[in-house]
């Protein structure tokens, strides 16, 4: 994180940039083992600290936190220093003025969007809830205030181990804010798919700007409207030093898939561990899964076979789907 400086000295930005050091300390190649219980054995371990101090590179402190000479982070430094460039020049060309104002505009603009979703989500879930008490099926959703459209929703999966995610999503139709409740979700494991708070966060935002109907930079105002809820010690708050590279390819997925399911929107997909072994995307309204894709988490194509062949003296028999292995896949 680095800050772009106005002629008084004053901070008048903020730039950041992030990136990868995966061969850094970790237990192994890539810092992603799949025994690792604690932080450290993940790679290594950079709390907050000045990089760069009054233009001179710290290389000394960065060597010490790294406890060996390593990949020194100077491209990000770079990036940043591009970023606060590329402001400076929209400082130049529209004004400072100018700039800082588009910068709460594009905020307001996807704050009134979530608003405008939420506002829409209750209806839909109310008039589902009203639906329900008519039949005799267990509701999906209640409401809590017919007058102030506040409704509630209920999701939950589980990972591999049995441990449970659930949401308890209350949406304020009146006032088009939500609230993210995890509290009830199961504790934090003895192992690496434990996720920071961080990462409940960013599925949040995705899975809004998913449901949106219009597309909206990736911006703060996405959550304004919005509270998220956390449990210390939950597998969605673990206490600091447990291992979380797996929370990042593991969890984010089955947290969307709740996230998702909550709104109605789509069906849980499957998928592979780390590596882009893509399981397929699950179906939602008016539209059948796809089969043999990667979604949300990474958006990526897997390793071509000939590239293992080539590179592992290994000789691949057979790659090919395996039908009915994730459901029906259909609407």
């Amino acid at each position: 994180v680095g800050g772009a400086e106005g002629k008084e000295g004053e901070v008048v930005y903020f730039v950041a940039s992030r990136g990868h050091h995966a061969d850094v300390g970790g237990l192994t190649p890539g810092s992603m083992p799949s025994d690792s219980k604690e932080l450290g054995e993940e790679g290594a371990l950079l709390r907050c600290f000045k990089l760069v101090e009054r233009g001179i590179f710290q290389t000394a402190t960065v060597l010490t936190a790294l406890r060996a000479p390593a990949l020194l982070p100077r491209e990000k430094v770079a990036a940043n220093n591009r970023g606060v460039a590329l402001l400076r020049g929209l400082e130049e060309e529209y004004s400072r003025g100018t700039v800082l104002n588009y910068m709460t505009h594009v905020q307001a603009h996807a704050e009134a969007a979530v608003r405008a979703l939420l506002r829409a989500k209750a209806v839909e879930l109310m008039a589902e809830a009203e639906k329900k008490a008519s039949s005799d099926d267990e509701p999906r959703s209640v409401v809590l205030d017919a007058e102030r459209m506040l409704v509630r929703v209920r999701a939950e999966d589980t990972m591999d181990d049995g441990t449970p995610i659930r949401l308890e999503l209350t949406i304020d139709g009146s006032s088009g804010e939500a609230t993210f409740d995890f509290r009830r979700c199961g504790d934090q494991v003895v192992g690496n798919w434990n996720a920071p708070t961080a990462i409940t966060s960013a599925a949040v935002i995705y899975c809004l700007r998913l449901l949106l109907e219009r597309d909206v930079p990736l911006n703060s105002g996405c959550l304004r409207p919005v509270a998220i809820v956390h449990r210390a010690g939950s597998l969605l708050s673990p206490a600091a030093g447990l291992a979380i590279c797996a929370g990042n390819v593991l969890t984010s997925m089955r947290l969307t898939d709740v996230i998702l399911r909550a709104f109605r929107a789509q069906a849980a997909k499957h998928f592979g561990y780390y590596e882009t072994i893509a399981g397929g995307c699950g179906a939602g309204p008016g539209w059948h899964g796809t089969s043999g894709v990667q979604c949300h988490m990474t958006n990526t194509r897997i390793t071509d076979v000939e590239v293992l062949e080539r590179r592992f003296p290994v000789a691949v028999c057979s790659f090919s789907l395996r039908r009915g292995s994730g459901g029906a896949g259909e609407w």
